[in-house]
């Protein structure tokens, strides 16, 4: 079920504006709660600084846009890869430098 701050269906109006919505969940100016555990508020917290986010706020809600994107693409990313054909050249060189170290 959604919250108040949602609508239901395409073509409604975002809460606090006058701006009909052809995807509901990309109203502009909502806001929704979301509890996470304090030990990944913390985790997050101490990434900040590295990133060009302020708050934990703003690093979840890009966090969970970018996987909804992974999650509704319609290849998985590591399908591509398989897709892709072996370099006989970069194979030789990985199989020489494992060579080196002592691994084959």
């Amino acid at each position: 079920m959604r919250g108040d701050n949602h609508p239901d269906s395409a073509g409604e109006e975002c809460p606090d504006s006058d701006r009909p919505v052809a995807i509901p969940e990309k109203c502009p100016d909502s806001d929704r709660s979301v509890a996470i555990p304090e030990h990944t508020a913390r985790a997050i917290e101490a990434r900040l600084d590295g990133t060009q986010f302020e708050t934990v706020d703003e690093y979840v809600a890009v966090a969970l846009e970018l996987l909804l994107e992974q999650l509704e693409s319609p290849e998985p990313p590591g399908d591509q890869e398989a897709e892709t054909e072996a370099d006989p050249v970069e194979d030789e060189a990985v199989r020489e430098r494992l060579e080196t170290l002592g691994y084959l």
